[in-house]
């Protein structure tokens, strides 16, 4: 069967699939060009109708499907009703980590979730749903339904206790998922579990925040910030001219040859051969003034600190401290630490199955995992065994973790990289 929007429409940002699965989430911002939820303001607001283009004000949508065989032999309609729940005027957003692997693994990798004898598709859930079927990619969700705010509040808060690391992919699980204690499945996932080398592994204790250390390393205030201009832009270009200052300056120009061109005064230049790297200027006052060049590298060599500038904003030095003595620990549980800071947070955004309460245990809530597929009720059994059978190896896929993905910010409903800060006092 083949379905389709007939009439009436879905929340922006919803699209009826081909195959009758509603997809995505109703936007709750928009924008001229992506309309959202309305939100009133303190302003004059006027009503104009019911025609295309006017003001809505809607949280209930209803809509006629039609869903028609492939031949084109029958068809029905129905129509539907969806609400849409706005909790509040604050927009959230989702925080997670993605590898940056190399092509083999990645084809490693590509080439096993699209293998159909393990992923049996009459048993994955919302098979054309991005956000459940197989998933394409191996992300790890760090935090689910923050505020989304400004840009610059997340990328100070992966200032302090951020660091590129690896992290351990460990054992194949699954978990249910249920809108209730007492109601069915709704779907299962596949995961793989993830460990932090840097988590406490002691239950209920959380790995300490920083530590401090006996060094004689003085902070200074001399460092140098990378200097885009400068750095970036003559980065082993060197220089194009050698100028000598005398009572008129003279530009001894590099050539691709072993010849160096003098410009003077005079429109005139002459070519002058290089013999053993030097060469001779006869001035006008008499007498012979020898001049030895040695080529080489003429980048200039500039002072940089080892890693980022630590600037005054920051709060990971204090005033009185005068060596590198504070260490800063890159745990999962501390850097989540940092991005609820940042703002308001909803714990609905958090995924279903981790708010569900599985077999003999409480709820999972969050937990550092890789979803790999979201499976029927039922089925997650087998398909964890056609992944044993299949010999699949989570250890070579180098899970290296430098940056965040942002799904949206208060002013880009796009996703975006944060890069973790390289300070020395992150470890």
């Amino acid at each position: 069967m083949i379905y389709s929007v007939k009439s009436g429409s879905l929340p922006f940002g919803m699209i009826l699939n081909y195959d009758g699965e509603i997809i995505g989430s109703a936007r709750q911002f928009g924008t001229v060009a992506k309309p959202g939820l309305t939100t009133f303001e303190n302003k004059v607001v006027t009503w104009d109708g019911s025609l295309p283009g006017d003001t809505t004000f809607d949280r209930s949508y209803k809509f006629t499907v039609e869903a028609r065989d492939r031949f084109n032999y029958t068809a029905i309609e129905r129509e539907f009703t969806l609400d849409v729940v706005d909790l509040n005027k604050t927009q959230y957003t989702d925080i997670y980590m993605r590898p940056m692997l190399e092509p083999v693994q990645r084809k490693y990798y590509s080439d096993f979730v699209s293998n159909p004898e393990v992923f049996t598709p009459n048993k994955i859930y919302r098979p054309g749903d991005p956000t459940f079927g197989i998933q394409k990619h191996l992300d790890m969700l760090v935090y689910a339904g923050v505020e989304a705010t400004t840009m610059d509040k997340f990328v100070a808060a992966a200032a302090k206790g951020h660091k590129r690391k690896k992290y351990i992919l460990g054992d194949i699980k699954s978990a249910v998922a249920k809108s209730d204690a007492k109601s069915d499945a709704i779907y299962e996932v596949v995961y793989i579990d993830v460990k932090d080398p840097a988590n406490s592994t002691v239950p209920n204790k959380r790995t300490a925040i920083s530590f401090g250390i006996d060094t004689s390393e003085k902070i200074t205030v001399d460092s140098v910030q990378y200097a885009a201009v400068d750095d970036a832009t003559r980065f082993r270009l060197g220089y194009n001219e050698l100028p000598v200052y005398t009572r008129n300056i003279v530009r001894f120009v590099f050539s691709d040859t072993d010849e160096i061109i003098v410009s003077t005064r005079t429109p005139s230049e002459e070519e002058l051969n290089v013999d053993n790297a030097d060469f001779e200027v006869t001035v006008r006052a008499g007498g012979v003034v020898e001049v030895e060049l040695q080529k080489g590298d003429s980048e200039p060599y500039r002072l940089r600190p080892k890693t980022n500038t630590i600037k005054t904003d920051s709060n990971a030095i204090n005033v009185s401290q005068s060596t590198d003595s504070i260490k800063y620990i890159s745990s999962i549980d501390n850097m989540r630490a940092n991005i609820k800071k940042v703002g308001d947070e909803e714990r609905n955004y958090l995924p279903l199955w981790m708010r569900t309460a599985q077999t003999g245990f409480e709820e999972l809530d969050y937990v550092t995992a890789i979803p790999i597929c979201y499976c029927k009720p039922g089925t997650s059994a087998t398909i964890i065994e056609n992944i044993q059978n299949a010999k699949f190896d989570f250890k070579q896929l180098d899970y290296d973790i430098d940056r965040y993905i942002v799904d949206r910010t208060e002013n880009n409903e796009g996703q975006q990289f944060i890069l973790f800060s390289d300070y020395k006092l992150n470890v």
